[in-house]
């Protein structure tokens, strides 16, 4: 969990004592009293009434905060679900908190109550001062300029189950142009997975190719990682506004350097791609792309001032969202391969009998590929791209099986948690294993789809899944079917041991060795007259 107004350090005497820092402490403890005391008030006046559902005991004045961690806040949660139950209150200071660790409780408020848990709780520290006032993900369910429904809408158009066919081409041949480069450089694996994902985002939002260490790719990764550290629990500015008010030089407000840190990249994800396409527009040599599409559907070079900023925003939340996700799922993919060979070897073979050796992978190939399915399925599921889903706000009051939950409740659907349900996934959950996926009932199969819960929930689920389905099933069957991936071989001639380790708050495997070949020169024959011939 991130406190970075330093409570922590405030309450342990981290900071060197002197007269500003009590008086700051001081400040800091009275409003704390003054918010503690009001939602003490609060429930005594519900006393005898429906209850809360269960949860930690909370500390006075911090209510549940200290008792996160800072990091893999999911296993944290998911562990409490072992004590709680699937839905587990908090309180942070004031605030009240809702933890969801079950699929099916999810599924049961976020999408058959929608209506009332659709909102969003406002980050000052992500909306207002790292700059995503832009991000329709994080925007208020109703506006009043209805931004959400205008982006959701103008995003559905181009990004829809049917729409996305028309990128099928492209995240093609990107993929074959991906293989080249590994093949050509198996050390560089890190850099060449990066650059596959942001290539392909970039490529359908904004027709633009990315090159070798793109400024772009970088840019997007410092963004993204900013956003994730503002989301969940959050920052203290959050449950008190007024702090965005304190000079970055007052005693605890790091949380300022950082959100100027950010702003950087988070503004020039927004203006910089977008400045680019329309250079090239105007010049008539933009490539078709997710922008252009949506400019000629809206006047070309006359369409509105407030539509070309619908696209701008609606085209850098795509670009944000997309590359990280795709990269997270990719480099746990490879992990999981060196991990389990048995999984590779059994998926070549489904591979080899289904699209054979005088062709690469196609999309048509996939419903005749029912383990690799298994595999991707997997890869959802063991280490997801966001383990805390962005939360939803409740703008009601509810009730759920006997337990009260207030209106303005902050609800984070643990993501991590639900995909490592033992009641969904059995007692192994933690290990990777596509057969889990295989003889179940139509009805269970559907119910254990991690994709139910990678996407979202209800109203706020993103459009962007099939676009990003599409990219992860062509990514991961050619790499199957052309690449051996196996543990690396040390200096000593002793077999390197890789770790799984996920140290940041989006799923991304810490750096890992492996070893990577071409499985036989013919694939690689193959991967350069797909290049050549444009496929």
């Amino acid at each position: 969990m991130k406190l970075p107004f330093e409570l922590d350090s405030l309450n342990f005497g981290l900071f060197s004592p002197c007269s500003t820092t009590y008086t700051a402490l001081g400040a800091l403890t009275a409003v704390l009293i003054v918010v503690y005391s009001y939602s003490i008030a609060k429930d005594r006046k519900r006393r005898g009434r429906t209850p809360y559902p269960p949860g930690p005991k909370g500390e006075l004045l911090f209510g549940n905060a200290r008792q996160i961690p800072p990091q893999k806040q999911w296993e944290h949660f998911a562990k409490w679900r072992e004590e709680y139950g699937p839905l587990v209150f908090m309180r942070i200071l004031s605030t009240p908190y809702i933890v969801i660790n079950s699929g099916k409780v999810a599924f049961e408020l976020l999408d058959k109550r929608s209506g009332i848990y659709s909102d969003r709780p406002q980050s000052i520290m992500a909306m207002e001062l790292v700059g995503w006032d832009f991000n329709m993900t994080l925007v208020p369910y109703t506006t009043p300029n209805d931004k959400w429904r205008r982006h959701r809408r103008v995003m559905h158009q181009a990004l829809n189950s049917r729409a996305v066919d028309k990128y099928k081409s492209m995240q093609l041949a990107e993929t074959h142009l991906f293989l080249q480069r590994v093949v050509d450089n198996p050390e560089n694996l890190d850099p060449d997975v990066r650059r596959l994902a942001g290539s392909t985002i970039m490529k359908m939002a904004y027709g633009y190719t990315v090159k070798a260490d793109d400024p772009y790719v970088h840019m997007v990764e410092h963004a993204v990682d900013g956003l994730t550290q503002t989301l969940g629990v959050g920052f203290l500015v959050d449950a008190l506004p007024f702090l965005k008010y304190v000079p970055g030089w007052f005693p605890g407000a790091g949380f300022k350097t950082l959100a100027k840190e950010w702003r950087v990249s988070t503004r020039g994800i927004l203006e910089k791609p977008w400045a680019h396409l329309m250079d090239e527009y105007y010049a008539g040599k933009a490539r078709e792309s997710y922008c252009t599409t949506l400019l000629e559907a809206h006047g070309g070079p006359a369409c509105d001032a407030e539509m070309q900023e619908t696209i701008k925003e609606t085209s850098a939340v795509i670009y944000a969202a997309g590359a990280d996700s795709t990269l997270s799922l990719i480099c746990s993919f490879f992990l999981a391969m060196v991990l389990h060979p048995n999984v590779l070897k059994r998926a070549q073979e489904e591979l080899d009998r289904v699209v054979g050796s005088d062709r690469l992978p196609t999309f048509e190939d996939r419903p005749n590929l029912p383990y690799v399915d298994c595999v991707i399925r997997e890869t959802y599921r063991w280490n997801p791209a966001a383990p805390i889903g962005v939360a939803h706000r409740l703008t009601q009051d509810d009730v759920y099986e006997g337990m009260f939950i207030p209106e303005g409740t902050t609800i984070l659907p643990n993501i991590w948690g639900m995909m490592h349900d033992p009641e969904l996934y059995g007692e192994d959950h933690l290990d990777f294993r596509p057969e889990r996926h295989e003889g179940l009932s139509e009805k269970r199969f559907k119910e254990t789809d991690p994709r139910n819960f990678a996407f979202g929930f209800g109203r706020r689920i993103c459009i962007g899944q099939y676009f990003a389905d599409n990219a992860l099933f062509i990514a991961l069957s050619s790499i199957m079917h052309c690449l051996d991936i196996r543990k690396k071989i040390g200096p000593d001639g002793k077999v390197v041991e890789p770790k799984v380790e996920y140290p940041h708050f989006v799923g991304h495997p810490a750096p890992f060795d492996c070893d990577i070949k071409l499985r036989d020169e013919k694939k690689g024959l193959l991967i350069r007259e797909a290049i050549a011939d444009g496929r």
